[in-house]
């Protein structure tokens, strides 16, 4: 069990009052990124399928493996600012891009969605090939974080897979494998829940979010010639665009039952590597109130704080080299006590 009792609590800034404020800022504040690409890696997720992760290697026995959230990519300003500080104190980091998003876009058929743990173990797998002698975590942030999540569970919902003995029947076959330690930041555990919240009250966000979302989806009907005749529009509400897209086009029929076979929630109790969960109570798009009353593995330690909104959690004053970046903090902190207990 993790201890993040002595972590220095958030106390927002006069210019980002609000959960919206943190959010919105937390995106669009300009941040230190990694001056170069990096080294390409490519991980073959299905029968033709790929995505493209880039790679920064350093000498400590630790790899970290980060996974974007929704319309993001490898180059978004979180996973490149936290990338670069894991990589300065000398560790590898490995950015990913889901399907279809950044440079993975075009080389998969499938999409991208909340429920991806094949992705996610098949990528693992192939970490540990490429690095037998490093211990592997995973940090998932946003939609990513429900994924990660059910990795760590050993639930692969593209494969029916539900319950860890029948993962651990067909990791070799499948070339799958977990992490040896995880964060989940910001997850959306109750994905039916988050896309209703989504509806009745961030409609902003929501038509934020959409515009990416129908742009890609119409891209990908032009190239690998899906049904044109789907009513995509951003003015949709995201469990219609689920309903109407996610939903049939990744298998799972409609809405409700994606929504029911990849959240995270109903499985998390099977959980038995260390984990950690950070989120904010004031998040705009996920209900604490869920993560409360989640029933947590003994190995997963959940830390909500009081503010931050959704990855944003900007601080007052500066935190170190962290700058007013206190998720920056929080996550140097998690993975320090991580680290130690493997």
């Amino acid at each position: 069990m993790l201890d993040f009792k002595n972590l220095l609590p958030l106390e927002k800034p006069a210019w980002a009052p609000t959960a919206h404020a943190q959010t919105i800022l937390g995106e669009l504040l300009p941040t230190k990124i990694f001056e170069n690409r990096g080294r390409q890696m490519i991980v073959n997720v299905g029968a033709t399928d790929q995505i493209i992760c880039r790679l920064y290697e350093n000498v400590s026995p630790y790899v970290f493996i980060f996974a974007h959230g929704i319309s993001g990519s490898a180059d978004s300003n979180y996973m490149q600012r936290i990338g670069l500080q894991l990589h300065q104190a000398g560790h590898t980091v490995i950015l990913m891009n889901h399907r279809n998003c950044g440079e993975s876009f075009g080389l998969s058929v499938e999409l991208y969605h909340s429920g991806r743990s094949d992705d996610f173990a098949r990528l693992v797998y192939d970490t540990r090939l490429r690095y037998p002698k490093k211990k592997v975590v995973f940090i998932g942030f946003s939609m990513s974080g429900n994924t990660v999540l059910l990795l760590q569970s050993k639930v692969i919902p593209t494969q029916k897979i539900w319950d860890p003995d029948h993962f651990d029947s067909v990791q070799q076959q499948k070339k799958y494998s977990i992490a040896d330690a995880a964060i989940s930041i910001n997850p959306p555990v109750n994905l039916s829940k988050s896309a209703s919240n989504f509806r009745d009250f961030n409609r902003f966000y929501e038509f934020y979010f959409l515009v990416a979302m129908t742009k890609t989806a119409r891209e990908l009907q032009k190239k690998w010639e899906l049904p044109k005749n789907l009513q995509l529009s951003p003015a949709m509400k995201l469990n219609e665009f689920d309903n109407t897209f996610t939903g049939p086009m990744s298998g799972f029929g409609d809405a409700m039952n994606y929504y029911v076979s990849c959240s995270a929630q109903p499985h998390v109790h099977k959980i038995n590597r260390p984990t950690a969960i950070l989120s904010a109570n004031d998040d705009p798009f996920i209900l604490s109130k869920d993560l409360w009353e989640t029933r947590w593995s003994e190995f997963c330690s959940l830390h909500l704080e009081n503010f931050g909104g959704h990855l944003g959690y900007l601080h007052k004053s500066k935190i170190d080299q962290f700058e007013n970046r206190w998720m920056d903090y929080a996550i140097h902190e998690m993975t320090s006590q991580l680290i130690s207990q493997l």
